[in-house]
């Protein structure tokens, strides 16, 4: 694989019987951010192929040779077979290089430190002066740019799945999950990914594995977001960090038919005394009496919960009760 002119390359390759339908996946291994380059060969070419206007930086490429039907899309994924490593530089002075760029802008900066635990971690030097570096930048939440924080969480998550034994590095992942799901992010991928990007839907699965969520991310979710495993999780971390606040979103989500009254009463019975105490400050409506009467359900200490409603309100709920769900539940308390 060599250079023979501006953005102009050869790749050569020996192959004992030329086959038809000829493609090659071009990818750098130390800026896994980067989408791979696919390339159809033709069928005439024999053991040489010029590519064109393709800029590669000095890096370790892995190269994979295939044969796929004309009509099928360019691939993303590297074949388990016939896949090269290719030098176009030594990886230490690349090392030396990215470290003597000077960056003003704070992605240009990421991907460098980046690139250099890619490297260093390959040739089995410390890369953890640099992970660190990464890390401090992401915590700014400035950076948005999705391929670069899937690729970087992706090589964080391996290398800890790889070395059980370094705490630290597990540490980081965790830490990272909650970065990542910054309301500033999210806000971006929500505006710029449609509802049925893969993108989008690879990236709330990664903000609902973290175990701690932003109130505000949360809230961004619930506007934009009906699937009820995503609602369930905003919804509680909503509840555990400003219960009073989560009271009127979990009442309007009921009323537009967005949450069902079990769901919402069971997400609401652990903190049963604030939610009926805002429910009472609402204006009286169907919807409020069937949360009321609805969460009582759901209420472990039922004696205190019925007692803590006001007489006009439990003569309320009992002229309202068209089904007889609360006569029998008043009744049996």
């Amino acid at each position: 694989f060599k250079e023979i002119g501006e953005l102009t390359w050869r790749l050569s390759w020996n192959e004992s019987a030329p086959l038809r339908n000829r493609r090659v996946l071009i990818r750098s291994a130390w800026q896994p951010w980067q989408a791979p380059w696919e390339f159809k060969i033709p069928d005439k070419a024999r053991g040489n192929f010029v590519i064109s206007n393709i800029g590669l930086l000095p890096s370790h490429y892995r190269i994979a040779f295939f044969t796929a039907p004309d009509s099928e899309p360019p691939r993303t994924v590297f074949p388990e077979d016939n896949v090269f490593g290719l030098y176009t530089c030594d990886p230490e002075e690349r090392v030396g290089q990215l470290q003597s760029l000077l960056c003003s802008a704070l992605e240009q900066d990421f991907r460098r430190h980046f690139e250099t635990c890619c490297i260093l971690a390959e040739i089995k030097k410390p890369y953890e002066v640099y992970v660190n570096k990464c890390l401090d930048i992401l915590k700014l939440r400035k950076i948005t740019n999705m391929s670069l924080l899937f690729s970087y969480y992706s090589w964080l998550e391996n290398h800890s799945i790889m070395h059980p034994e370094d705490v630290s590095m597990k540490a980081n992942v965790r830490a990272l999950r909650y970065w990542i799901s910054a309301p500033e992010i999210v806000n971006h991928v929500l505006q710029k990914e449609k509802g049925n990007s893969s993108l989008r839907a690879a990236y709330i699965d990664l903000v609902k594995s973290a175990r701690k969520m932003y109130p505000d991310t949360a809230r961004l979710l619930i506007q934009q977001d009906d699937d009820p495993s995503v609602m369930n999780i905003c919804l509680n971390c909503l509840m555990e960090n400003d219960t009073a606040s989560s009271i009127p979103v979990i009442f309007d989500l009921v009323n537009s038919a967005r949450l069902s009254d079990r769901d919402a009463a069971y997400i609401l019975a652990p903190k049963w005394q604030v939610a009926l105490q805002a429910f009472l400050q609402l204006p009286d409506t169907s919807t409020r009496d069937r949360l009321i009467i609805t969460l009582l359900h759901y209420v472990k200490e039922k004696i205190e919960a019925v007692d803590s409603l006001p007489s006009e309100t439990i003569l309320r709920l009992w002229s309202s009760d068209t089904h007889q769900g609360f006569h029998r539940y008043y009744e049996r308390v």
